[in-house]
């Protein structure tokens, strides 16, 4: 193994053109190699902006036959294409000629000692290689899939940010809608309220282009949280503010602007509310900080995130927070989870692994369930990762055998005290539900 893995390594590794072995080498460099870590999260940023353009346009129409990620992958990547095609040729040169010389070799013996008797040489054609498919990860006994929110005549578009109030109702940023989304537990609609705009109980949740230009992928972004009395909180991404409404969706007030300063925001990532009913909101780069207000928008403190395991820059994101006001963030540039607690102080951090030499690569949203433990959702492999509060695996669970078809970006997710896990599958604009055994 070299001191670096290479682009070609990195590539094969994103779009799974490797062994079992071959990953499980790569994985134990990754764990070891912040910069290679590093390289990857650059690699997973394209497979992610073509992933998402797939889908898009997969639900606009039937998509052609060649649009797959391995072709793409060829099309990001020429240099890799071209020596995976170089090795092609040189493997099938080289088989062909050693059939042709097998063959002659029998001709030859035919004509110097066949008798009377025809003698017919069959040459089997030469196979064509196959790669073995990855194999899906499950837990045992298996989630089940309780139900999805998806079409119909009002349908959501690009959902992100879940929550759920105490009633076990559950809340989602439409993002392409500019609007929340109330449902009751069975997934019936109940209420909605907001639409595009700047003004109060407006919202402006999408815009950002990835990749910019004509027929990109729009990403959406948007955090929500509830308190205990049931006010909710929705981090407008695109307007830099917070708004607070009650359970009905009426509006009660907003804090925030563009900037840098106190009270103002650069890119909301999320979100949170603690048991006092501070209000906590983290921002990725170039912030990459928290800031903690009080129930009616007063600022309280700031604090910036603290270097990762992997001694690269943590950026926040996603957040969550715990019964016990411990607050969790989660980052792809270092691929760790770090835990402050609710004044800014650091406690701990972890790394992003998903099981026994497994690299987390593509988080999209963290979570925590009423007994404290951490929920991962890993657009990448499909995947949600289970945790205890100590970091420890738990279990992990594939969307793609749940829910029958892949899911893209899970930029939300929440458990209830029932351990149901709710996610949202933002670009095949769904939410879905399932119990966990």
């Amino acid at each position: 193994m070299t001191e670096h893995l290479t682009d070609q390594q990195l590539v094969a590794y994103v779009y799974r053109a490797l062994t079992d072995d071959q990953r499980a080498e790569l994985d134990h460099h990754l764990a070891a190699c912040a910069g290679c870590r590093t390289q990857l999260a650059g690699h997973q940023a394209v497979q992610r902006r073509v992933h998402n353009h797939i889908v898009a346009r997969r639900n606009e129409a039937t998509p052609p036959a060649h649009m797959t990620y391995a072709t793409i992958a060829q099309r990001v990547y020429p240099p890799y294409r071209a020596m995976r095609w170089g090795r092609e040729f040189n493997r099938y040169f080289s088989g062909a000629l050693a059939v042709a010389a097998l063959l002659a070799l029998l001709i030859l013996l035919i004509s110097m000692f066949g008798g009377a008797q025809q003698v017919t040489v069959g040459v089997p054609p030469t196979p064509t290689p196959t790669v073995a498919p990855t194999p899906l990860l499950t837990a045992t006994p298996p989630a089940k899939l309780m139900w999805k929110i998806e079409g119909g005549a009002n349908p959501l578009i690009g959902p992100s940010g879940l929550a759920l109030d105490a009633e076990g109702n559950l809340y989602v940023v439409d993002g392409g809608n500019d609007r929340i989304v109330k449902y009751d537990q069975a997934g019936q609609r109940l209420a909605q309220w907001g639409g595009h705009g700047q003004g109060d109980a407006q919202f402006t949740f999408g815009g950002r282009q990835d990749p910019p230009g004509e027929g990109a992928f729009v990403d959406y972004y948007g955090g929500i949280a509830i308190d205990q009395e049931g006010n909710v909180y929705v981090a407008d991404t695109g307007n830099a503010r917070i708004q607070r409404f009650d359970r009905n969706g009426n509006f009660l007030l907003k804090w925030g602007s563009q900037g840098e300063g106190e009270g103002q925001f650069g890119h909301i990532v999320g979100v949170v509310v603690d048991s006092q009913g501070d209000v906590y909101v983290a921002e990725d780069a170039p912030q990459s900080r928290i800031q903690k207000f009080d129930r009616d928008g007063k600022f309280l403190l700031k604090w910036v995130t603290s270097p990762s395991t992997t001694g690269l820059p943590f950026s926040p994101d996603d957040i969550a927070i715990d019964r016990q006001d411990v607050i969790y963030l989660v980052d792809l540039g270092s691929g760790s989870i770090q835990k402050v607690n609710s004044n800014g102080q650091f406690i701990e951090n972890w790394p992003l692994l998903c099981g026994r030499n497994s690299v987390m690569m593509s988080p999209d949203s963290i979570a925590v369930d009423p007994n404290g433990n951490v929920y991962i959702a890993d657009h990448l492999a499909n995947r949600i990762c289970k945790y205890d509060r100590a970091g420890q695996f738990l279990a992990r669970w594939d969307i793609e055998i749940i829910v029958g078809s892949p899911c893209g970006t899970m930029s939300g997710m929440v458990v209830d005290t029932k351990k149901n896990t709710y996610v949202s599958d933002t670009p095949n604009n769904r939410v879905l539900k399932y119990s966990q055994p």
